[in-house]
């Protein structure tokens, strides 16, 4: 009989937390959806506001430029050679470009990169064998010293050929100037959007989005022309270089609401 009883008073302590746990899930089930409930009705508050006609908005735009000078030159140049004996090119080539690096060990202002090896075959013409290979690798040289530059060029042509020149500003160059164009951008957008609230004879304006774009061209001196000039210059003579100037700019655009 003891037995029963202790059995008897178990099952009733278990229902008992069956039937607390079955409260508590229906709890939290009703605070969830009603967490549910609040969210959407907030969300499609927002979408219905943010689909609401905006009166008063105005598209504006404004920019700055300046002229920043070229201190960065880029010169790449080339050792090539032609044959029927695609091995012994490669040694060709290798051998000039070992000469070129050596050749610019004095030029302490100059970067050099020796660029990617290139072999391709030429055709007789009517395309049926190949009569020969054409072998080249280039080497990239970049400094800001022109006048270094123009020596070098013209200790390599001796083996090398001048494949492109490129002149620009510098990436800090640019920076500083970008910063200073920034400043005077943001200001006439300002001014243009004091002039449309006054125009318009509004107490004041807001700014309701803004962007900021900066962007220009560096002075470039075109592969085949230079090459055209290198080809016909003496191995004695230096290259004429003038650096010119690079355009910096830098537009702002957005939108203001007039209040």
């Amino acid at each position: 009989m003891t037995m029963i009883l202790k059995a008897t008073r178990i099952t009733r302590l278990n229902s008992t937390r069956s039937f607390g746990a079955s409260v508590g899930a229906c709890i939290h089930s009703l605070i969830f959806a009603f967490c549910l409930l609040a969210a959407s009705s907030t969300s499609y508050a927002q979408d219905s506001h943010s689909h609401e006609p905006q009166y008063d908005v105005y598209q504006l735009s404004a920019s700055a430029e300046i002229e920043v000078p070229n201190d960065l030159m880029t010169v790449t140049m080339v050792a090539q050679a032609t044959g029927s004996d695609a091995a012994e090119l490669a040694n060709k080539i290798n051998a000039s470009m070992g000469w070129a690096v050596s050749k610019l060990k004095p030029y302490t202002k100059i970067d050099t990169r020796t660029l990617d090896y290139q072999t391709y075959p030429q055709y007789e013409r009517n395309g049926s064998r190949i009569k020969g290979w054409v072998a080249s690798q280039s080497m990239r040289l970049e400094t800001d010293d022109f006048e270094q530059a123009a020596k070098a060029i013209q200790v390599l042509q001796e083996r090398l050929q001048v494949q492109g020149m490129q002149l620009s500003a510098k990436p800090e160059t640019r920076q500083r100037a970008e910063d200073q164009l920034m400043n005077k951008a943001l200001n006439a957008f300002k001014a243009r959007a004091l002039l449309v609230q006054t125009n318009m004879g509004a107490p004041a304006y807001r700014i309701m989005n803004l962007s900021i774009n900066a962007n220009g061209s560096g002075g470039r001196m075109h592969a085949e022309n230079y090459r055209s000039d290198s080809m016909s210059m003496s191995k004695s003579s230096a290259p004429s270089i003038e650096a010119g100037t690079s355009r910096v700019m830098v537009s702002v655009n957005g939108q203001i609401q007039l209040e």
